[in-house]
């Protein structure tokens, strides 16, 4: 689990306009394939050790107004709430909590106005 937000891989490129061609998910990975006219190859946002996804809707509107890479803070939203609730039970006996230090939201806002989140400990570009 990287500890950093590696926000200079993030923020050195342009996301407005971008369009999504896929999203892949497995159990705790979420790849997002970008595609812009400002690059000559498809990017790619890899989200690892991925705690959950919320409000994603993609009908008809794949291209991205805007996007943030962020750490979570201590007001949590109520999605993260509910998942911290579910899983209190675990937390008392296993000492393992599901929500951590580190926690980072990808927040991809399509030109819907609508922005879907991804919380997850840890982001990379891969081109």
């Amino acid at each position: 689990m990287n500890d950093n937000i590696n926000e200079h891989d993030f923020w050195k490129y342009s996301w407005h306009d971008a369009n999504i061609e896929k999203i892949e998910m497995s159990s705790n990975q979420i790849t997002i394939t970008v595609h812009h006219d400002e690059y000559a190859e498809p990017i790619k946002i890899l989200c690892s050790d991925v705690l959950g996804l919320t409000d994603l809707c993609m009908w008809e509107d794949t291209i991205i107004f805007n996007a943030t890479l962020k750490k979570v803070t201590q007001e949590l939203p109520s999605f993260l709430q509910q998942v911290k609730n579910a899983y209190s039970y675990e937390e008392s006996i296993y000492n393992n909590p599901p929500i951590k230090d580190n926690l980072l939201c990808l927040s991809v806002e399509l030109v819907n106005d609508i922005a879907f989140h991804i919380y997850c400990y840890d982001v990379e570009i891969v081109e």
